[in-house]
């Protein structure tokens, strides 16, 4: 007949190994628990958790790509190419020349100064194409021989 040896289980206080049936460590008195140690059930995801927004990390010497700014040189490089095309009709070209001029002047501060740029010369060259016309619309008036 073999015998089971006995199972030995040690005391987290003192270490004293001691049988596996023994309710209390018989060198510093702790007291085992009845059940063994369970890990604590971790609660159930909530699903009203939302990701944190990522933020956005540009190398160093670059800028954030969108500003107010870049919106202005945009306008004004639109703006100048209809009064470039409407020089025919002075009286629209010169205000539209003017106003792309200064949104063209507001987005050299912005990333797009290409932009800004081609309004400032696009705008320029509709503002003195309509201040063309009007001079010799003026000038064919008033240098007329009869």
């Amino acid at each position: 007949m073999s015998t089971i040896p006995p199972q030995y289980k040690h005391c987290p206080q003192c270490r004293a190994s001691v049988m596996d049936t023994s309710p209390v460590c018989p060198n510093c008195a702790f007291q085992f628990s009845a059940q063994p140690y369970a890990p604590p059930i971790e609660d159930a995801p909530n699903p009203n958790w939302q990701q944190p927004p990522t933020a956005r990390y540009y190398r160093p010497g670059y800028q954030n790509p969108t500003g107010p700014a870049d919106g202005m040189a945009i306008a004004g490089f639109i703006i100048g190419i209809l009064s470039m095309f409407s020089v025919c009709v002075s009286c629209i070209s010169m205000p539209l020349g003017a106003i792309a001029v200064v949104l063209s002047c507001v987005g050299l501060k912005g990333n797009n100064r290409g932009l800004a740029i081609a309004g400032i010369i696009t705008g320029a060259i509709g503002l003195g194409g309509g201040i063309l016309i009007i001079a010799g619309i003026f000038g064919g008036i008033f240098f007329a021989r009869p």
